[in-house]
């Protein structure tokens, strides 16, 4: 079982920018939970189950290059995309939002799309040998 504790979690500006415009007590929320999160991956192993407090699942994989999961988080109230590059340690936060049962797939894709985007502008990165 290969620890996660070396893994470095950053965020896509875009998404940071995104909830810093949030409420400050929504805001402090979301980056108390983001915080946890990253605390208890850090404390993982690859292989065994994550914690169901967040519900981690994930949604899109493109082999060889990175996947997107989900988590939800502010008491199931919120959801936040992560994209972690294949074979590398990183881990970006892309998007946040609300859960509304009517946009939900919306949400969800448009985050797929987010990470895509970002991946393109960051992946030269991750071409280069490790």
């Amino acid at each position: 079982m290969q620890p996660r504790s070396n893994t470095q979690f950053r965020w896509d500006p875009r998404c940071e920018k995104l909830v810093a415009s949030l409420p400050v007590s929504i805001r402090a929320a979301i980056i108390n939970d983001l915080q946890s999160f990253e605390r208890l991956w850090k404390m993982s192993t690859i292989g065994t189950p994550f914690p169901k407090r967040f519900d981690y699942k994930s949604l899109h994989n493109v082999p060889g290059q990175y996947r997107v999961c989900q988590i939800r988080i502010v008491q199931q109230d919120y959801r936040a995309i992560i994209l972690f590059p294949d074979k590398h340690i990183d881990a970006w936060w892309i998007y946040v939002f609300k859960k509304e049962r009517k946009n939900d797939r919306q949400d969800v894709s448009l985050g797929i799309v987010k990470a895509r985007d970002f991946w393109n502008i960051v992946k030269e990165k991750y071409d280069e040998p490790t």
